[in-house]
């Protein structure tokens, strides 16, 4: 594990960035609502993580994506101009074991057995500026043993590295092995690998982040030789390029029909099965 990123935590947070920085704000839409300590609390660690983990990441630090800080926007708040939301539900009315694209609005983004735990669309801000904004369904990920810390970072690092994922022309893919086209979502390939947000500085705070890859995973340039952000900060065994988390899982399409997004997973998805049986044979571990 390298300690650099914890050297730095006193100093300015993010690296220099050709990207202005992107303001993501959470705001409480649950049925009964959520205790406002542990909001706070949810909102300030999802605020380090983008300052201080994903901030001194690779993405922000070759300029492939904005830096950011998340706050919380009061219940029946409008989103600002220019601020990118995260709305937090009770319960998906998805199913869940997949992870293909929803329909031509939105992008089912992270999933679980009780059914999709985030999903991703296009709204507008307070300036009627179309904007990436995500769902994310709190009751649905405790059903399966996340925390909602984990699917709030998953969606944060997701939207900032692939606004767009929505709008077939704007997303983000690059080439991979066996002329397949991979989705960039960092947070898909190494699902299941979330730390404590205290776990590098050895410490337990109950609050857990999501593991995300670097770019070098997908074949983009970094000079740091981890490929993920736990293997960095808090040891998780090392992936090879392209090849998945146990849990993990990757959206991928043939270059002959870049439009045709199908799913692989990681040998421990619970959903390899399930899809094997209703989609037809899938690939395991290497994506």
């Amino acid at each position: 594990m390298t300690t650099a990123l914890l050297d730095l935590v006193d100093l300015p947070p993010q690296i220099a960035s050709e990207w202005p920085d992107q303001l993501i704000v959470v705001q409480d839409n649950t049925t009964a609502g959520m205790d406002p300590t542990l909001l706070f609390n949810r909102v300030w660690c999802l605020d380090r993580f983008l300052k201080y983990y994903y901030g001194r990441s690779p993405w922000v630090e070759r300029s492939y994506a904005p830096p950011s800080h998340a706050m919380v926007l009061p219940k029946g708040a409008k989103v600002p101009a220019g601020a990118w939301p995260i709305f937090l539900l009770d319960v998906s009315d998805q199913p869940g074991a997949i992870g293909y694209h929803a329909d031509t609005n939105t992008f089912a983004s992270k999933v679980g057995p009780s059914g999709i735990h985030s999903h991703r669309g296009m709204g507008t801000d307070a300036n009627g500026k179309e904007s990436p904004f995500s769902n994310c369904y709190m009751q649905t990920a405790e059903q399966d043993g996340v925390d909602p810390l984990e699917v709030m970072g998953h969606e944060a690092a997701e939207m900032l590295v692939d606004p767009y994922v929505v709008n077939e022309g704007e997303l983000r893919k690059v080439s991979g092995p066996n002329k397949d086209f991979y989705l960039v979502e960092v947070g898909d390939p190494v699902q299941g690998r979330g730390f404590d947000v205290f776990a590098p500085y050895g410490k337990v705070s109950g609050f857990v982040l999501p593991d995300i890859i670097y770019p070098g995973w997908i074949g983009m340039q970094q000079s740091r030789h981890e490929l993920t952000l736990a293997e960095e900060l808090v040891g998780a065994p090392a992936l090879l390029p392209f090849v998945l988390a146990g849990g993990g899982y990757q959206s991928v399409a043939p270059e002959s029909e870049p439009t045709n997004w199908t799913q692989v997973y990681g040998q421990d998805h619970p959903a390899a099965q399930k899809a094997a049986q209703e989609y037809g044979d899938t690939t395991q571990g290497q994506a």
